[in-house]
């Protein structure tokens, strides 16, 4: 999956559908090293931290599942 924009805001929408995608918590670790990138890439530590609570909500029910 790649993202054809270099709007942050459709970069942010791209891992958010990454992050819904997430059925591990492989899959999680993999989401935050793209919200890594995308803090470094942009420096918006606003969007990176409503990213990553929601990294935290996907872990949470694939904890709660198992």
């Amino acid at each position: 999956m790649v993202s054809i924009s270099q709007n942050k805001y459709d970069i942010q929408a791209w891992i958010i559908k990454v992050i819904d995608s997430c059925q591990t918590r492989k899959h999680c670790r993999t989401a935050d090293k793209l919200i890594d990138a995308f803090l470094i890439m942009y420096g918006d530590w606003r969007l990176t931290g409503q990213l990553r609570a929601l990294v935290y909500i996907q872990k949470d029910e694939i904890i709660n599942k198992s």
